[in-house]
């Protein structure tokens, strides 16, 4: 899953421990036999259909044991394994749930951060833990997917086929891919749905138009892509027209 952020780490514990038999698929994968093969069917069918309609990625891992292993490590590895979200956008999502260290993981593309809050994630968790607490670990992962479904079905995730130059209000949230170079940036405190962007980046298009583009301070990466390299390119969403400015969601 490339450029994917941790968004909250909760230690809870498990009662006692379930004894069904895993089952491969795409979106769901329960090393730890924690749920049902006819969970994990209905859910696959599920998490597919939001993959079709929307290309959000949802995907859930539930392991045995970290054995010893960094959770960040860990989960950075299985999501690239996975392949959890969809290029350019960076719109994965992967709820990984260690079940001996009693460890839980929310872990969200950059373009969902714009969406999904820290605060947001840290809600779908605390309403997860009463149900694993209880054993219920099909309710519990059922309250994430459902969740982060609500929120990534309420936007559109298909690349604007027109450039971004021909922009005008009614295209605003729509998202837009382009070749830019970096000018310079500037600090400042601005917030979309309670997250916080400290640095804006001005760039200029190939062809010749000055965007600016909100980053999250999680992103350093990218920004150091968007400095180094002579031009890169840009995915983004339209969020003002004067000046033309984006959310940042991806560089390469």
């Amino acid at each position: 899953m490339k450029n994917q952020k941790l968004i909250l780490l909760l230690c809870f514990i498990f009662i006692t421990c379930a004894s069904v038999q895993s089952q491969k698929s795409k979106y769901i994968e329960d090393q730890a036999n924690l749920v049902s093969p006819a969970f994990i069917k209905e859910t696959e069918e599920k998490l597919k259909q939001i993959d079709n309609d929307t290309s959000v990625q949802i995907f859930a891992v539930t392991i045995q044991s970290l054995n010893g292993e960094n959770l960040d490590n860990y989960s950075t590895k299985l999501a690239n394994r996975l392949g959890v979200g969809q290029k350019y956008l960076n719109n994965g999502c992967l709820v990984l749930l260690a079940k001996d260290e009693g460890k839980l993981r929310i872990e969200l593309g950059y373009g969902l951060e714009w969406i999904i809050s820290n605060e947001d994630a840290g809600l779908i968790i605390q309403e997860m833990i009463p149900h694993f607490k209880n054993n219920d670990f099909e309710s519990g992962f059922n309250v994430a997917f459902n969740s982060i479904e609500k929120e990534t079905s309420k936007y559109s995730w298909r690349i604007e086929s027109n450039s971004i130059r021909n922009a005008k209000a009614s295209d605003l949230g729509k998202i837009y891919h382009f070749q830019a170079s970096y000018e310079s940036q500037e600090k400042l405190n601005y917030y979309a749905n309670k997250n916080q962007s400290s640095l804006l980046l001005n760039l200029r298009s190939i062809d010749n138009i000055q965007i600016k583009a909100f980053t999250t301070i999680t992103m350093s990466g990218f920004v150091d892509t968007i400095m180094k390299q002579r031009s890169a390119l840009i995915t983004g969403r339209l969020v003002n027209i004067n000046p033309l400015s984006i959310q940042l969601m991806g560089v390469d």
